[in-house]
């Protein structure tokens, strides 16, 4: 009797983590002057985790923007953006976190200046 009881306990388990479904969706764009002195590349990734019938979708999406600047020294300036946030159910699960820095490079690599804020 154990052993059945057992038996469908499994079966019942499998049959409810069956049905979850996850879907992924990125996109990327680059975008460059046409002197070349300026890039731009954007990035969005978005992941949705919705367990059939439980009205329980959780989504988590990241957003990455990088800008490329040639200075006339010969270095370069990057700005990044990051946006990371998640959204579950009820409002004290939800989440967002923003990173922006900035940084310039001389001529032969070296970082001259970094600025890193988190919100």
């Amino acid at each position: 009797m154990k052993r059945l009881f057992a038996v469908a306990v499994a079966m019942f388990a499998l049959v409810a983590f069956a049905d979850e479904t996850t879907t992924k969706t990125a996109k990327k764009t680059t975008t460059t002057t046409a002197d070349g002195k300026k890039k731009t590349v954007t990035g969005e990734q978005k992941t949705t985790n919705d367990p059939a019938g439980m009205n329980n979708s959780v989504t988590d999406t990241n957003t990455q923007k990088t800008e490329m600047k040639a200075n006339d020294t010969g270095g370069h300036e990057t700005d990044v953006e990051k946006t990371d946030q998640h959204d579950a159910p009820g409002m004290k699960n939800d989440k967002k976190t923003t990173t922006k820095s900035h940084v310039v490079r001389d001529a032969n690599g070296k970082v001259i200046e970094e600025n890193t804020t988190t919100k």
